[in-house]
């Protein structure tokens, strides 16, 4: 290993982050299911595939890469939410109650 965070990784990372999120954000207004639930479900369930099929490494080291990676999966996930659609929400629903 040459490097310890690589260009590529970050964006896999960061392509993971934005899919956990859009889906979490689609499935919660159709299963009322806590939306933490949701972003744990989704991450496991991605970083999963991402590590399968796009790393390719099932090894021990590559599941514990897998259990880092989707705790920061997460951690991003829930913190993209709180601090841009959360208060976008609410900006909107400001904007047509004094409409």
């Amino acid at each position: 290993m040459d490097e310890f965070v690589t260009l590529g990784y970050l964006g896999t990372l960061g392509g993971c982050v934005g899919v956990v999120t859009l889906v979490t954000q689609v499935a919660k207004q159709y299963v009322d299911i806590s939306p933490k639930w949701w972003v744990l479900i989704v991450s496991v369930t991605v970083v999963m595939i991402r590590q399968a099929v796009f790393v390719g490494d099932m090894s021990g080291y590559g599941i514990a890469e897998a259990g880092v990676n989707i705790l920061i999966c997460m951690a991003a996930a829930s913190g993209l939410y709180e601090f841009t659609v959360k208060p976008a929400e609410k900006a909107i629903e400001r904007k047509q109650h004094n409409d």
